[in-house]
């Protein structure tokens, strides 16, 4: 699968190194301390909407303004959900548009009931869709809140993103990698399977623009059920 970030990191990367080495004049980064103890930082290094998107760890993309497509020129948000994954769009990051619902499976035949947690939206230019990693709860797993990852896409950053394989099982399925695996070559101890089951969140795509590997980074951990009460 060929996938290629669309997002605003570099960019935003590019015009912060900029603006703190070259705008002000010298080669020393700006910094400002934060103390600890009156809790104030510098709040001109923040900008606050005056309109609350609601929802937890958001990510974020922008569609270039195609002529005839309606859904282009806006940022894209999309959030954590129960469920679900709920999508927000603005054009001036101030007044935002709720989308709804841009991930909904049919809970009665998918693998997954709940805690739908932190998408990421990747573009691919080549195919036109949009990517879209999550991690969720697995009904197999349930008692032990096991987390697993999975993709949905779409054609169109409003969705519907679908599932990207039958819903039957997460895409990335621990209890089919072998124990011997260079996934598990950090784990903490042997007993992350069978006395316990592996769980992964907070998944995000990286494109090495130096040699267009791709990499997926992701929070990896172990449950063991035999402490689980």
């Amino acid at each position: 699968m060929k996938l290629k970030i669309r997002t605003l990191v570099l960019l935003f990367i590019t015009f912060i190194s900029c603006s703190l080495l070259s705008g002000c004049g010298t080669s020393k980064l700006a910094f400002v301390e934060y103390n600890s103890n009156i809790q104030e930082f510098d709040r001109s290094l923040f900008y606050g909407n005056t309109e609350v998107m609601k929802g937890a760890d958001p990510c974020m993309i922008y569609v270039p303004e195609k002529e005839g497509d309606p859904d282009s020129g806006f940022y894209y948000a999309y959030v954590t959900g129960n469920s679900t994954i709920y999508g927000w769009r603005t054009k001036d990051m101030t007044n935002w548009q709720y989308l709804d619902a841009v991930f909904a499976p049919d809970l009665d035949t998918f693998w997954a009931h709940t805690n739908f947690w932190a998408p990421g939206i990747y573009f691919d230019a080549e195919e036109e869709i949009y990517y879209m990693w999550y991690s969720a709860t697995w009904n197999k797993y349930s008692e032990f809140k096991s987390h697993h990852i999975d993709l949905a896409w779409s054609k169109s950053p409003v969705g519907p993103f679908v599932s990207f394989n039958d819903g039957t099982e997460p895409l990335i399925n621990f209890d089919k990698i072998p124990e011997d695996h260079r996934l598990f070559e950090y784990r903490d101890n042997a007993d992350v399977r069978p006395n316990g089951y592996a769980a992964a969140i907070d998944a995000e795509l990286f494109v090495d623009p130096q040699t267009n590997k791709k990499y997926m980074i992701y929070f990896y951990s172990k449950i063991n059920k035999n402490k689980m009460k």
